[in-house]
């Protein structure tokens, strides 16, 4: 069966961890060159409280997506945003 992703646990003990909001997204072993991925499907949406202070700049992200139609990658606009989808 599919591995869900329930929630991924902030290790840097800050208590930001990211947890299921609507769908799950799903686990994916051996998704690109034999590593692991979430493969979200339009609706699965992770998500985390806001943080209390803006995250110290500058910040390295590094996303790799495919989208389609409107779909929001990284929703950071504001300080509430919360939004990684």
């Amino acid at each position: 069966g599919k591995l869900l992703v329930n929630a991924c646990v902030d290790l840097s003990g800050s208590g930001h961890s990211a947890k299921m909001h609507h769908r799950p997204p799903v686990f994916v072993p051996d998704c690109i060159n034999g590593c692991a991925a979430f493969e979200f499907d339009g609706t699965s949406v992770l998500k985390t409280v806001p943080f209390a202070e803006p995250l110290p700049q500058p910040i390295t992200l590094i996303v790799v997506a495919r989208a389609q139609g409107d779909t929001t990658i990284i929703d950071a606009l504001g300080p509430s945003s919360s939004r990684f989808e």
